[in-house]
């Protein structure tokens, strides 16, 4: 074999073992105390105000076909122009700075 295929072979190999080894090492949680983050999930547990909300949860009410049809058709009717929005003239419109205050320079340019 050439010695570059060589060469690039144990640094490929040896950039993968590193990156492998920073990968693991960020899985151990053994330097956490068994208290850690105990005030942050008893914060949030005191903001729930029925804890046994989830467990009675009412089955889903869909819509009846009439219903789903008016619907569908409203947002349809959104979605389409107006008639004034179709095919009337637009008045153009246009915008002016705010004049400046009196004895103030006009600003935009250096003084004169």
């Amino acid at each position: 074999m050439k010695p570059t295929i060589v060469m690039a072979t144990v640094l490929t190999s040896s950039l993968t073992a590193v990156v492998l080894l920073l990968l693991l090492s960020g899985c151990d949680h053994t330097h956490l105390a068994p208290c850690y983050g105990v005030a942050y999930r008893s914060a949030f547990a005191q903001q729930v105000i029925d804890p046994a909300a989830g467990s009675h949860a009412k089955p889903e009410q869909g819509l009846d076909p009439e219903e789903a049809s008016i619907v569908v058709d409203t947002y349809r009717r959104s979605l389409t122009p107006t008639r004034e929005d179709r095919g009337g003239p637009r008045t153009p419109v246009l915008v002016l700075p705010a004049a400046p205050p009196a004895g103030m320079p006009p600003s935009g340019g250096p003084a004169q």
